[in-house]
């Protein structure tokens, strides 16, 4: 059974649209770029996003592929032995927060890092994503 793949830019310019928008609306917001902002901010979900399709399309069920959510509930029942009713409740936020030690060692794959890339090129930011992707 095959399973779509995700769709990288798509997904980082979403988050990024979003997060853009959300802190537009901050009253007294002081940022020096929102655009900036917005991809700083977004970075750990994007990282849970790469993370949840890794264990998404590994997964060898013929019967039925599980969703990113599910992917992530089934590694934090499996490693670290939560039960099920503590983590079918939670958000993907609160996912980025309780996996932060896993999404900091993790480093994007070069498919994954392009869009961040694309958009960073040629800023200082791109020093501030590097450390986040394998070389």
């Amino acid at each position: 059974m095959s399973v779509e793949p995700m769709n990288y830019g798509f997904e980082w310019a979403t988050l990024c649209a979003e997060r853009r928008e959300h802190l537009a609306k901050q009253p007294g917001g002081q940022y020096t770029s929102l655009d900036s902002q917005s991809r700083i901010d977004v970075l750990g979900e994007y990282k849970m996003m790469c993370f949840s399709e890794r264990i998404r399309v590994r997964s060898r069920a013929i019967w039925k592929r599980p969703t990113a959510i599910e992917a992530i509930q089934l590694y934090v029942i499996n490693k670290h032995h939560w039960p099920l009713d503590e983590v079918e409740n939670l958000e993907v936020s609160d996912f980025v927060f309780l996996l932060r030690e896993e999404l900091e060692e993790l480093l994007l794959s070069p498919e994954e890092f392009e869009p961040i890339r694309q958009q960073v090129a040629h800023t200082p930011e791109l020093e501030i994503f590097l450390p986040h992707t394998a070389k």
